[in-house]
């Protein structure tokens, strides 16, 4: 019986693709938690702004509604571990007192830039900029003060 001989050397070349492979494989892992942490960091900016909005409309005059806004915006992104590199709440009272029997509404626009490199992966240059609003009735039978 004769034996076939080999005309080339296979041991090795599967710790060869995996040498190549691994950094790939590490690199898209990597991406993919920073493309997670960036989608929960818009999702918390979007509760923020929501929640910022539900605040803003149980307060009784517009200046208390604004500034109820800000601070329910910057402790729900604090609180949800999400660090801006800069950060803008816009508050829209302009409908917050309709007449009486209306509904009025008050809008809430949180901007938050976060930067990538604290999204996963440390060596990451650049920033997500991530906006969302809120908006919520106010209560058109509520006590009211007098403008």
């Amino acid at each position: 019986m004769m034996s076939r001989q080999r005309t080339q050397d296979d041991r090795g070349s599967s710790t060869l693709e995996f040498v190549i492979w691994t950094p790939f494989m590490l690199l898209v892992i990597g991406l993919l938690i920073v493309a997670v942490r960036v989608t929960n960091a818009g999702n918390t900016v979007e509760s923020a702004a929501g929640a910022a909005a539900r605040a803003a409309s149980i307060s009784r005059t517009p200046a208390a509604a604004q500034s109820s806004a800000l601070q329910t915006a910057s402790d729900t992104l604090s609180a949800e571990g999400v660090h801006c590199v800069s950060q803008n709440t816009s508050v829209d009272t302009s409908r917050f007192a309709p007449d009486l029997g209306q509904t009025g509404t008050v809008s809430v626009d949180v901007e938050c830039t976060v930067s990538l490199s604290q999204a996963g992966l440390p060596f990451l240059p650049g920033t997500a900029h991530i906006k969302r609003s809120g908006q919520s009735p106010v209560d058109a039978y509520r006590q009211r003060t007098a403008p």
